[in-house]
């Protein structure tokens, strides 16, 4: 089952885990092409309770014009646990 760890950057630090319901994919997606459309949505089980290190982030509106404007982006990674039990 795939879960979210929200509230630190290390697995073994305090934080909450969450149960992921389900992830969505961009359908344009080719695995391995980094490049284009690699976005995808994760649906959470229940809401996530915000705290001073969990916050929303703010999305812009489809009428806002960003032409010409800098831009900050972000990326994340993900970890891989592999149990024997």
């Amino acid at each position: 089952m795939l879960k979210a760890h929200v509230g630190t950057n290390f697995l073994n630090e305090s934080g909450d885990v969450y149960d992921i319901e389900s992830v969505s994919i961009h359908e344009d997606y080719i695995m391995g092409d980094i490049r284009l459309y690699d976005i995808a949505l994760i649906h959470l089980k229940t809401p996530i309770n915000y705290n001073e290190l969990v916050q929303p982030i703010n999305l812009m509106t489809s009428d806002e014009n960003l032409e010409g404007k800098s831009c900050t982006l972000s990326e994340w990674d993900f970890t891989m646990v592999i149990s024997n039990s």
